[in-house]
């Protein structure tokens, strides 16, 4: 990969707990000439603590940083399998980086040339649900970025994490983590309302056009009518991703996928209400119902006291349990040294509270 210019390439961020509403979305957003929008790698926000702030032209600082890359082996890492010969690649990679963010963005336009042959595009789309908890941290050290925050009714998220986790068939983690995401997402969208787009899942794929054309006025681009042609360049997307998927997760992938390798449809909106048994739903609008009224996704119970007393009851500990799981793993966790995260890796600590989790889903 021969030197190119990438220092006043904008990073932009796709964010919003609606997993196939955010991938859609990005491979939408991809197939603009000028956006290189990417599929899912926290390397950007996992290493920012420790090397944000770090001189890279410092060989050794820089040596540090491309073997922790190179060494993770966790999903959203080994989806991009990049290598040494790659990141090393062009004649002045030595004289390149003097910043993380140089970097990261060298990092994207190596990704972006293996896999869909972009080379210099006019910006970056990073896709992470992960962000949503972080965007306040992005907004700080990315001050240039916009956020595009996708949001859909709790009870088709529900619906849909059900179905690609199936596991895990706990209404309380699904509606906790949905709350607390687009909490975050409502609040972040009026205190920075010139960086943060609210994009509703339903408007983009009943109005697909005027949706897009938004977006791509909000990113200071101009629309391209192939971005509504998006499932007829499909096959190299997914051949890339469907390698790290487990056996139990290859269901809900391929109807994903399958849904989304077809032209913008309708057929997910309302599912929720659909797929979801009545107590599933009363205890997603227990949850979620408040936060989706901020949004216009209005709950179908209402309940008196006793009720949400007993509510609280049963879906205590499962709430506390993802509460820990989603503010440590998900937000504390991108914030200690290191070295603390590599141990909790070892331990494979998420996984011991997903198992007690499943312990409870009959209940749910």
């Amino acid at each position: 990969m021969k030197p190119v210019k990438f220092q006043n390439i904008p990073i932009h961020f796709i964010v919003g707990s609606a997993r196939s509403g955010t991938t859609l979305l990005s491979i939408m957003l991809n197939q603009h000439s000028g956006i290189l929008s990417t599929t899912e790698n926290d390397f950007l926000l996992y290493y920012l603590k420790d090397f944000f702030n770090a001189d890279l032209s410092d060989k050794n600082i820089k040596e540090k940083l491309i073997s922790g890359l190179l060494k993770r082996k966790n999903k959203v890492t080994t989806i991009w399998r990049l290598d040494r010969n790659m990141i090393e690649s062009g004649e002045t990679f030595s004289d390149y980086f003097h910043s993380y963010t140089d970097f990261c963005k060298w990092c994207y336009l190596v990704y972006g040339k293996k896999y869909f042959g972009k080379y210099q595009p006019l910006m970056i789309v990073d896709k992470n649900p992960v962000y949503t908890l972080h965007i306040k941290t992005l907004i700080t050290h990315f001050p240039d970025s916009k956020f595009i925050a996708l949001v859909r009714d709790y009870r088709d998220v529900i619906s849909s994490q059900k179905r690609f986790f199936g596991l895990f068939k706990l209404m309380p983690m699904y509606g906790y983590s949905w709350k607390l995401n687009n909490e975050l997402i409502y609040e972040c969208s009026k205190k920075y309302q010139d960086k943060i787009m609210v994009v509703k899942y339903e408007d983009l794929v009943k109005t697909p056009g005027m949706a897009i054309k938004a977006i791509c006025g909000f990113l200071n681009t101009e629309y391209e009518p192939g971005m509504l042609e998006y499932h007829k360049n499909l096959a190299p997307f997914i051949e890339q991703i469907s390698k790290i998927f487990s056996a139990a997760q290859k269901k809900g992938m391929q109807e994903m996928f399958g849904l989304i390798g077809q032209p913008v449809t309708e057929e997910r909106i309302g599912a929720g209400m659909r797929v979801l048994s009545k107590s599933q739903i009363r205890i997603a609008d227990f949850i979620a119902g408040r936060t989706g009224c901020k949004f216009g996704y209005l709950p179908k119970y209402n309940f008196n006291f006793f009720e949400k007393i007993l509510l609280h009851i049963l879906t205590f500990p499962v709430t506390v349990i993802s509460a820990i799981q989603i503010n440590f793993f998900n937000y504390h966790y991108y914030y200690l040294p290191v070295r603390v995260r590599k141990i909790a890796e070892f331990l494979n600590i998420p996984l011991i509270i997903k198992r007690i989790l499943s312990s409870y889903k009959n209940r749910a």
